[in-house]
């Protein structure tokens, strides 16, 4: 397997297989670590977890249901005292929440995919779509995929250290 630390197999194609495998997993949690959006997926008897720290959107149709800058956005209800990210009261806190309820038991990965330049598309049931799009020219780590609990995590750029 490629680790994260230079790996020679950690590769694009690499990258790619491993974004492929999603296929098949379900989604279940939609969230945040600080900045970076995180999305939870089962696959089995693993816990898969993809972290973004690169523009990302979730959409049902042609709808986008949450992105990356709804961080941005305080939610209409979060109170008027300090910042609403540190509380957890922005419109993505909100709405990740709230989808991530709608998940219930998972909702299955249908399409996996990596795209030139590190973007990712994953399609699943209930016409959802996630789509990532690596928007830095530099060797800065865009999103990284992992199995929760193991120290082997597939990163893009691969030659982010």
């Amino acid at each position: 397997m490629a680790a994260s630390d230079g790996d020679p197999q950690h590769t694009l194609d690499v990258l790619a297989g491993m974004v492929s495998g999603l296929r098949g997993a379900v989604l279940v949690d939609v969230g945040r670590v600080l900045d970076v959006v995180k999305i939870g997926m089962r696959r089995g008897d693993e816990e898969v977890m993809l972290h973004v720290q690169c523009p990302v959107r979730i959409l049902r149709g042609d709808s986008i249901l949450l992105g990356s800058d709804d961080f941005l956005r305080p939610h209409p209800q979060a109170e008027e005292r300090g910042l609403p990210a540190d509380r957890h009261e922005t419109t993505f806190d909100h709405v990740a929440k709230a989808m991530t309820a709608e998940f219930g038991d998972g909702v299955p990965v249908l399409e996996a995919e990596m795209r030139p330049g590190g973007s990712f598309r994953l399609v699943a049931a209930d016409e959802i779509r996630i789509e990532g799009f690596p928007a830095v020219s530099g060797p800065i780590e865009c999103w990284r995929l992992f199995v929760k609990g193991s120290n082997v995590h597939y990163v893009y750029p691969p030659d982010f250290r």
